[in-house]
């Protein structure tokens, strides 16, 4: 089980659909494991799966789209402490 440390800081987990580095099941099951973690503040948790037309773990445009969204919304306005 992760660490109840950690949870609820903003974490993004992007992840090609058939991506042969990161299993799809091993996101998806790692995802369902956080979810009662960030129950508090489900909107810092993420899980995108990005459609490809091959499996490959090569970075597509909407996935470091969705990062860079996620870093603007979770970092950009962040304030200390």
């Amino acid at each position: 089980m992760p660490s109840k440390k950690f949870p609820p800081k903003a974490l993004a987990l992007i992840n090609n659909q058939d991506d042969p580095l990161i299993p799809r099941a091993c996101a998806e099951s790692l995802y369902q494991k956080l979810l009662p973690l960030y129950e508090k503040h489900p909107a810092n948790l993420l899980l995108k799966l990005c459609p490809t037309n091959k499996p490959t773990h090569d970075d597509q445009t909407e996935a470091f789209d969705a990062g860079c969204q996620w870093l603007e919304d979770h970092l950009l306005n962040r304030q200390p402490g």
